[in-house]
C-alpha cells in the first residue's frame, strides 16, 4: 500500500514496482494492515508506529522494516510570502532541539519500547 498522489508512489513506480495498491490516506494504510487487508505499507517510521497505536492503543503489534529507501528527508515548506526571519528561527530551533536531544525524545514517543 502506498499513499496516492504521493512522492513514495511515484518513487516506486521509478524503481519498477508495478502492483501497487493505492490508499487515500495513510490512516487507511495502518487500518488495512492492522486489519490484515495488506501486507506491505510504504510509510515513514514514525507516522507508521504512531498511526497503528491510533488504531489499536496499548495492543498495536510490533512493525518489521522491510526495506529503507534511500530518499530526500521530509522538510517544512513554507509559502510564498513567509518573512525571512520566520524561516531562520525554525532553522535554529530545529538545529536546537536535535543538538539537546528534544527531538530525538519526541521521536522515541511514537516507537514501541
Amino acid at each position: 500500500m502506498v499513499q496516492r498522489e504521493s512522492p513514495g508512489l511515484e518513487y516506486l513506480q521509478q524503481q519498477g514496482y508495478s502492483s501497487l495498491f493505492e490508499i487515500n490516506s495513510e490512516r487507511l494504510g495502518a487500518r488495512m494492515l492492522m486489519n490484515r487487508r495488506g501486507t506491505y505499507w510504504l510509510a515513514r517510521e514514525m507516522m507508521a508506529y504512531y498511526l497503528i497505536e491510533v488504531e489499536a492503543p496499548g495492543q498495536a503489534p510490533s512493525l518489521a522494516s522491510v526495506l529503507s529507501f534511500e530518499t530526500e528527508a521530509m522538510y517544512l515548506g513554507a509559502g510564498q510570502g513567509v518573512d525571512q526571519s520566520i524561516i531562520r528561527q525554525l532553522r535554529i530551533a530545529f538545529e536546537a532541539i536535535q543538538q539537546d536531544g528534544r527531538y530525538k525524545a519526541i521521536s522515541m514517543r511514537y516507537r514501541p519500547q
